[in-house]
């Protein structure tokens, strides 16, 4: 839903007792938006992948249970896609289930990970290890939220995009593809426009399989190689934007893609151009290869260990779930890096 006043909306909650969980990067404009976030009900998390911990999640209900919040208490998530993913957590077993909303803060958490109830934490090193699906009460997206983002920021979300628009049709992807290209420029309005038609292409894919048995799969489409990517980084104590990950991770599924279901090679020559352009930044050697093919092996999606779960794509909105890749077969397409 996007919204142009935040402090209206929570007004519409009624008596019922708010709590807060604000990206520090943006507490200052939280406090200024509407009165009813304050220091007292609010934690004020450092939204980083480090800090998306079990030892948080602990805090965080600390926090709920020192302000003796109820079942019947509202948790407001207010930040990018770690806030929205560690709160949702908290409120979904807090008191085995308290109401939560999320506010998206970054593009990322707009187009994806406020959406769908995906909730969780990272353990062991892996990506969301732990969580549960659950439902936000409501999503609002206050676009404003955008203007103060960095182009990195931007960039990091509009991948979500490219990847919505490759599970729907020519004409979206021809329109994210096209407005990419002037992408710090766009107005609050075209952006709203986006925003909405990606939401809406993830909730087609949500609707009916929420518990993620079936074609909601279809969303993981990069998200193998991408996680594995992330964690590999990670590992050697650095990060990269989660957006900029999934695109290694579409150019190496799209690859096995058009190898394996025929999917159009011109629309993969344009993601590779895409990706080429605007996310190739980590210096990935043949070398590589091996431990980021380990890390696949741990991806939550897999029902074997020694096999790889993927989407691929046979063309527009035609995805193909459960798929099993080679080691083999990912190495060729790494070559494309």
């Amino acid at each position: 839903m996007i919204i142009d006043n935040l402090h209206e909306h929570l007004c519409e909650l009624g008596d019922r007792q708010l709590f807060f969980v604000v990206d520090s990067a943006v507490r200052q404009k939280c406090f200024e938006l509407s009165p009813c976030i304050t220091p007292e009900n609010t934690y004020i998390l450092e939204a980083q992948e480090s800090n998306k911990t079990l030892q948080i999640v602990q805090q965080i209900w600390d926090f709920l249970l020192e302000k003796q919040a109820t079942r019947n208490s509202v948790l407001v998530n207010i930040g990018g896609g770690i806030v929205c993913d560690i709160g949702g957590f908290c409120a979904s077993t807090y008191m085995r289930g308290m109401t939560y909303i999320n506010v998206p803060t970054t593009l990322l958490a707009m187009v994806d990970a406020a959406n769908g109830g995906k909730t969780g934490f990272n353990y062991k090193g892996i990506k969301n290890c732990v969580g549960v699906i659950q439902m936000p009460l409501q999503v609002w997206h206050y676009i404003p939220f955008l203007e103060t983002l960095p182009r990195q920021e931007l960039l990091s979300g509009w991948a979500e995009m490219l990847k919505h628009a490759l599970l729907f049709s020519a004409n979206e992807w021809e329109r994210v593809t096209h407005a990419m290209q002037n992408l710090t420029n766009l107005d609050k309005y075209t952006f709203a426009s986006l925003v909405e038609q990606s939401c809406w292409i993830k909730e087609r894919y949500v609707q009916d399989d929420v518990a993620d048995n079936g074609m909601r799969k279809a969303l993981n489409f990069g998200h193998t190689v991408g996680h594995a990517v992330e964690e590999w980084q990670l590992s050697l104590g650095k990060t990269i934007p989660h957006g900029f990950a999934v695109m290694y991770g579409m150019v190496a599924e799209l690859f096995l893609s058009v190898e394996k279901k025929h999917f159009p090679q011109t629309i993969f020559e344009q993601l590779k151009e895409v990706w080429a352009t605007y996310y190739k930044t980590l210096p990935i050697t043949p070398a590589d290869y091996e431990t980021i093919i380990a890390w696949t092996h741990k991806d939550k999606k897999n029902t074997q260990t020694d096999r790889i779960n993927c989407t691929l794509l046979a063309d527009f909105s035609r995805p193909y779930v459960n798929q099993i890749v080679t080691e083999k077969e990912l190495k060729l397409a790494m070559e494309n890096w």
